[in-house]
């Protein structure tokens, strides 16, 4: 979810949130039970994103850029 906000640079677009929103067709089986697993794996892109961050950082230092 992003929103767009004037600021003293301009208009910025600003992310606030994201959204998961499964959906499917349940089909009951003959006593109407149904059941299902979900499994969201959400700090993997965050680690990698910060384990990049650090990374290039590093490299910045090193080679004075």
């Amino acid at each position: 979810i992003e929103s767009v906000s004037q600021s003293e640079g301009g208009f910025e677009l600003v992310h606030q949130s994201v959204v998961v929103m499964p959906h499917w067709i349940v089909t009951p089986d003959a006593s109407g039970c149904w059941q299902v697993v979900l499994t969201l794996t959400a700090n993997s892109l965050a680690t990698a994103a910060a384990s990049t961050d650090r990374s290039e950082a590093a490299a910045r230092l090193r080679t004075g850029a």
